[in-house]
């Protein structure tokens, strides 16, 4: 059966997706790409629920996910944020003469 699946629609091209690292139990994942958002997706009793965590700083280059620690890279930097928790933790600002990500 399908019951497994899912699909999403996006409305931007999608750079990067992160899954939980519990994803078969949670069914949350990370996705950003052009549209410059970091949605966190969770699927529950009610359907699927999209919550934009960032946006505005370009585009969502990059995701990684461990444990309850979501890392995100954009044209300012990296962000960590604690999905346990609710809270962005740290930031690493882009260091000034690295290569510009569209090249």
């Amino acid at each position: 059966g399908g019951e497994g699946c899912s699909t999403h629609w996006y409305h931007r091209p999608v750079l990067a997706i992160a899954l939980d690292p519990d994803y078969a139990t949670s069914r949350t994942f990370a996705t950003g790409g052009l549209a410059g958002q970091l949605i966190l997706s969770s699927r529950g009793w009610f359907g699927t629920r999209d919550t934009i965590l960032h946006a505005g700083e370009g585009p969502i280059r990059a995701i990684s996910c461990c444990s309850a620690m979501l890392a995100w890279a954009n044209d300012v930097g990296v962000k960590v944020y604690d999905t346990a928790n609710n809270r962005r933790v740290s930031f690493i600002e882009r260091a000034a003469c690295s290569v510009a990500a569209d090249t």
